[in-house]
């Protein structure tokens, strides 16, 4: 049957996607796009106040939405 991928179950991408759309960065990732060092990435990621980061076991991941969330809310207290 020629059913879509999602049918299908499969994780195959289309034949136009390269690779699938990324939910989080890594600590590495998340600081080359925002032109940060990384220990100045690593040094947000553990403030009390963080809220763009998840933690699973040691590794630390960068949620892009809330990534983009906290760079408005930035852009908007320096107005």
């Amino acid at each position: 049957m020629n059913e879509p991928n999602c049918i299908r179950g499969t994780n195959r991408l289309n034949e136009d996607q390269k690779q699938p759309a990324k939910l989080t960065y890594t600590v590495d990732e998340a600081a080359e796009i925002l032109g940060l060092s990384r220990p100045v990435m690593y040094s947000l990621c553990h403030s009390p106040d963080c809220k763009f980061s998840i933690r699973i076991g040691k590794r630390i991941l960068i949620s892009k939405v809330a990534l983009e969330a906290w760079l408005s809310e930035q852009a908007a207290a320096q107005m």
